[in-house]
Formats: C-alpha cells, structure tokens, sequence
C-alpha cells in the first residue's frame, strides 16, 4: 500500500511540474502529454489552453472554472461526442479547435453557452449531421466555420440562415 501511495503522489508532483512549466503569460500549453483526463491545477486567468496531440476521448468539466477562456485546442485527441451544454460557463470563448477527433456526434446545443464564438474547426472527423441547434443563437459573426472532411449526408439549410460565415 506504502507503494502505491508514493507512486501515486509522484505522478501528482510530475503532473504539477509538468503543467506548470508550459505555463507562459496566460497561455497553457499541455500538448503532447499523453493526457487521458485534464489536471485540476490551469490557473484561473487562462487566456489559452492547447491540449493537442493527448489521448482525450471527452470535453471535461473542468473549462467551468476557466472564465477567461478565449482560444481552446482540443485538436488531436480521440474526442467521440459533444454533449449538451459540453462547453458550459466559457462565455469568453471565440476560437475552439476540435479537428482531428474522432467526433461522430454533436448533441443539441453542445455549443449554446459559446457566445463570442467566433471560430470553429471540426474538420477531419466523422460527423454525419449537424443538429438542429448546432450553431447558438447569439453569435458574433463567423470568421472561420471549417467543417470539410467529415462524412455528411447532408446539412440543413436553416442553420446557416440569417448567419454571417466569412470565408
């Protein structure tokens, strides 16, 4: 058991040490870290998280506490779903990278909360259909909507109506 415990509260102090020097400014840099679940421990003034290149199969809870949250890279992970309300709490939010995944479904109003959304990158998974409520209701207009190589059948039309998408 004595085993167990110190192993436990090294991989603690790793993950800190190693969370703690991809810190730089407000920007937090966990890429390519092997990660399965986030660390407890991303600074409340987090401007920009990159969790790229990890093994991630979920959007944890965890961005609640992050208010000031404006650009996220979920890219590269092995993300299957969007559930509702994922993205909850992060009002500052205008980039969000979530290409190359392995997303397949996006529940309804996965993205409601993102109000300043202003860039979204869901290319390169495996996306069959967008839901009614895919896009929230109050957005600024797109500048960048990326969502080629997926595996549509088809896309309703009323999402887009009465959007500004800029190529």
């Amino acid at each position: 058991m004595l085993g167990y415990l110190t192993f436990t509260i090294l991989l603690a102090v790793l993950c800190v040490l190693v969370c703690t020097s991809a810190i730089r400014g407000n920007y937090v840099d966990m890429s390519n870290q092997g990660l399965t679940s986030i660390p407890p421990n991303i600074p409340q003034q987090t401007t920009e998280l990159n969790l790229c290149c990890n093994s991630l199969t979920s959007v944890p809870t965890q961005f609640f506490s992050l208010p000031l949250l404006d650009r996220l890279h979920l890219d590269h992970n092995m993300i299957l779903i969007l559930h509702t309300k994922a993205f909850l709490g992060l009002t500052s939010l205008t980039t969000l990278h979530l290409n190359h995944n392995q997303i397949q479904t996006i529940e309804p109003e996965a993205l409601e909360s993102l109000e300043s959304l202003t860039a979204l990158y869901l290319d390169n998974n495996q996306i069959h259909y967008l839901p009614t409520g895919f896009l929230p209701n109050v957005l600024n207009p797109f500048r960048a909507l990326d969502l080629q190589f997926n595996k549509f059948t088809f896309i309703h039309a009323w999402e887009f109506s009465g959007k500004q998408i800029y190529k």
